[in-house]
This record gives structure tokens, sequence and C-alpha cells, in this order.
């Protein structure tokens, strides 16, 4: 059998660690309600595509995104869009298609749980999607919640992120779908 001795103090510095540890897990855990702004910045006709994280109604436009108009795309430190917080704007990304091969799907992380939104975007998009989305990824604050779930333009939401999420081309509009 293998004696231990107790250094003195351990007790008062255990103690004093677990009080900031606690500290630090209230402080994460409260920026881990937010998920990413939305708005809707397109005009012109209905075309009953739902906007996922509003449940409205989106409109078409030559560049139209379910998660709103991007004028600037710095954030206020300069080194990309601000896409999380109360001046947040997610970049715009043409969904315009013509057929299936147009379209392709962007994974965006709409919370620091890990909920993700997948996003119909027109293939010649995915390049600056892949660019942008790490830049935002980076933005969300750590958090000691988890979440599976995964929203779909089509209005599906799931909580299996392996499902094989598809895009096709509807209503001239890239849309991502379960099938």
């Amino acid at each position: 059998m293998r004696a231990t001795q107790a250094v003195p103090g351990d007790a008062r510095t255990a103690a004093r660690g677990r009080a900031v540890l606690g500290a630090l897990l209230l402080l994460l855990c409260a920026g881990c309600g937010g998920s990413s702004a939305t708005s809707d910045a397109t005009t012109g006709d209905q075309t009953g595509v739902t906007d996922l994280s509003t449940a409205d109604q989106l409109g078409t436009s030559d560049a139209v995104s379910d998660l709103g108009g991007m004028g600037d795309t710095s954030s206020p430190d300069g080194g990309g869009p601000a896409c999380y917080g109360p001046d947040s704007e997610y970049p715009t990304f043409d969904r315009q298609c013509g057929s299936d091969a147009e379209c392709a799907i962007g994974l965006h992380a709409t919370s620091c749980c890990g909920s993700m939104y997948a996003m119909g975007i027109r293939t010649s998009e995915k390049g600056r999607f892949d660019a942008l989305e790490p830049i935002c990824q980076a933005q969300l604050p750590l958090c000691g919640c988890f979440s599976e779930s995964l929203e779909l333009d089509d209005g599906t939401t799931t909580i299996d992120q392996s499902n094989a999420v598809q895009v096709e081309c509807r209503n001239q509009l890239c849309t991502t779908f379960l099938p």
C-alpha cells in the first residue's frame, strides 16, 4: 500500500482552484446562448424558402442569403466579417441557380455549442464561403454546452449531424434538404 503525505496548503490551494474554475465555467456558459445574427436583407418576390433562424419568408435578388446582407466584410478589428454579437451581419452568399450542378453546401456554425446550419449556395460562392467561415467560427465564444442540431434550407432541423445533407436547385435557389 502506498502512503501519501499531505503538503501544507494543499487544501486551501485546491479550494481556490475549484472556486476559480467554477467562476470560469459560469462565464463560459453565459456566452453560450447566442447564435448568429440574422436579418432579411433581400428584396423582391416571395419565394417560399424559409429562413431557418427567423422563420420569415425570403425574397429574391441578384444575391440572396438566408443570413442577411453584408456591405463591409471586416470586423471591428479589421480581421474579417463580424459574424456574431450585437452588431453582427453574416456575409451574403448567392443562392440563385438554374440547375442542381450549380449548387454546393456551406456548413455554418450558428452557436458556440456546435449547432450548425447547412446552407445551399452557388458553387461559384463555395471558395468565398470556405475562406470566411473559419474567420466567423474563430469569433465564437468558448462555452461548456453541447448541441448537434443541424438546420437546413427546407425547414428541417435534425439532431444528427451525420445525416447525408443534399442540395438541389428549387425555384431557382440552391436549397439543402435531407433525402
